[in-house]
Protein backbone atom coordinates (compact mmCIF):
# COMPACT_ATOMS: atom_id res chain seq x y z
CA UNK A 1 0.00 0.00 0.00
CA UNK A 2 1.40 3.36 -1.02
CA UNK A 3 0.77 6.78 0.47
CA UNK A 4 -0.86 8.04 -2.76
CA UNK A 5 -3.66 5.45 -2.57
CA UNK A 6 -2.28 2.70 -4.82
CA UNK A 7 -1.69 -0.92 -3.83
CA UNK A 8 -0.12 -4.13 -5.06
CA UNK A 9 -1.27 -7.47 -3.62
CA UNK A 10 0.38 -10.80 -4.29
CA UNK A 11 -1.03 -14.27 -3.60
CA UNK A 12 -0.08 -17.81 -4.53
CA UNK A 13 -2.70 -19.68 -6.53
CA UNK A 14 -4.27 -22.53 -4.58
CA UNK A 15 -4.07 -25.07 -7.38
CA UNK A 16 -0.55 -24.55 -8.77
CA UNK A 17 1.15 -22.10 -6.42
CA UNK A 18 1.55 -19.65 -9.31
CA UNK A 19 2.06 -16.10 -8.07
CA UNK A 20 -0.85 -13.77 -8.83
CA UNK A 21 -0.43 -10.01 -8.49
CA UNK A 22 -3.24 -7.47 -8.57
CA UNK A 23 -2.83 -3.69 -8.79
CA UNK A 24 -5.19 -0.83 -8.12
CA UNK A 25 -6.26 1.85 -5.70
CA UNK A 26 -7.62 1.65 -2.18
CA UNK A 27 -9.99 3.65 0.00
CA UNK A 28 -10.18 3.44 3.78
CA UNK A 29 -13.43 4.11 5.62
CA UNK A 30 -12.21 4.55 9.20
CA UNK A 31 -15.71 4.97 10.67
CA UNK A 32 -16.54 1.41 9.52
CA UNK A 33 -13.01 -0.10 9.69
CA UNK A 34 -13.50 -0.99 6.03
CA UNK A 35 -10.88 -1.02 3.27
CA UNK A 36 -12.11 -0.94 -0.34
CA UNK A 37 -9.83 -2.14 -3.14
CA UNK A 38 -10.50 -1.09 -6.74
CA UNK A 39 -8.63 -3.50 -9.00
CA UNK A 40 -7.25 -1.99 -12.21
CA UNK A 41 -5.21 -4.93 -13.55
CA UNK A 42 -3.75 -8.28 -12.65
CA UNK A 43 -0.88 -10.56 -13.66
CA UNK A 44 -0.71 -13.05 -15.18
CA UNK A 45 -3.18 -11.95 -17.82
CA UNK A 46 -3.91 -15.44 -19.16
CA UNK A 47 -3.77 -19.08 -18.22
CA UNK A 48 -2.62 -21.72 -20.67
CA UNK A 49 -3.20 -25.44 -20.78
CA UNK A 50 -3.33 -28.31 -23.26
CA UNK A 51 -6.41 -26.80 -24.98
CA UNK A 52 -4.91 -23.33 -25.43
CA UNK A 53 -4.88 -20.06 -23.53
CA UNK A 54 -7.71 -18.13 -21.91
CA UNK A 55 -7.77 -14.62 -20.40
CA UNK A 56 -7.97 -14.27 -16.63
CA UNK A 57 -10.79 -11.98 -15.53
CA UNK A 58 -10.03 -10.33 -12.21
CA UNK A 59 -12.85 -8.91 -10.08
CA UNK A 60 -13.45 -5.15 -10.18
CA UNK A 61 -12.77 -4.86 -6.46
CA UNK A 62 -12.85 -6.33 -2.98
CA UNK A 63 -13.63 -5.16 0.55
CA UNK A 64 -11.82 -6.01 3.77
CA UNK A 65 -12.42 -5.13 7.39
CA UNK A 66 -9.25 -3.99 9.09
CA UNK A 67 -7.65 -3.30 12.41
CA UNK A 68 -4.17 -2.42 13.56
CA UNK A 69 -2.74 -5.14 15.80
CA UNK A 70 0.32 -3.05 16.68
CA UNK A 71 2.45 -0.30 15.14
CA UNK A 72 3.75 -2.66 12.42
CA UNK A 73 0.84 -5.02 11.78
CA UNK A 74 -2.39 -4.48 9.85
CA UNK A 75 -4.92 -7.34 10.08
CA UNK A 76 -7.26 -7.68 7.07
CA UNK A 77 -10.30 -9.95 6.84
CA UNK A 78 -12.22 -10.45 3.59
CA UNK A 79 -15.52 -8.67 4.25
CA UNK A 80 -17.65 -11.44 2.68
CA UNK A 81 -16.46 -14.02 5.23
CA UNK A 82 -18.13 -14.68 8.55
CA UNK A 83 -16.08 -13.69 11.62
CA UNK A 84 -14.78 -17.22 12.30
CA UNK A 85 -13.43 -17.77 8.76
Amino acid sequence: MQRGGSFQKQDAGLDTGTLITIYGTFRAFSDQSLLGLDITRGEPTQTCGPLGCNPIRYPAGASYTYRFVDANTLLLRFANCTPDQ
